[in-house]
C-alpha cells in the first residue's frame, strides 16, 4: 500500500511550497528531506488513513554566503594575528 503525505510550507510573504512523499511501507521509520522549504514560518501536512506519527522533527540553518564570507575573513584575520 502506497500512501502520499503532502507537506505545505507557508512563507512570511504568504507564498507556499509543497513537498510530497510517497510511503510504500508506512509501518517502518522514514526520513524525509525537504527541498525549497526556505523562509518558512509554518508547515501543515495532509494524509489519509492510516495516519502516521512524526518524531524528531529538526531544522538546520544554512548560513548565507555573506555570513560565510564574514566568518572566513574573521578566521583569516585571527590566523594572521597569531603569526605576528
Amino acid at each position: 500500500m502506497t500512501q502520499d503525505i503532502v507537506f505545505t510550507g507557508k512563507r512570511a510573504d504568504n507564498s507556499t511550497i509543497t513537498n510530497t512523499f510517497s510511503l510504500t511501507d508506512p509501518e517502518n521509520m522514514h526520513t524525509f528531506t525537504f527541498t525549497g522549504m526556505t523562509d518558512v514560518v509554518s508547515v501543515e501536512w495532509y494524509q489519509y488513513w492510516p495516519y502516521n506519527q512524526f518524531d524528531n522533527v529538526t531544522t538546520s540553518a544554512v548560513p548565507e554566503p555573506a555570513t560565510l564570507s564574514v566568518l572566513g575573513i574573521g578566521a583569516l584575520a585571527l590566523l594572521r594575528r597569531r603569526r605576528k
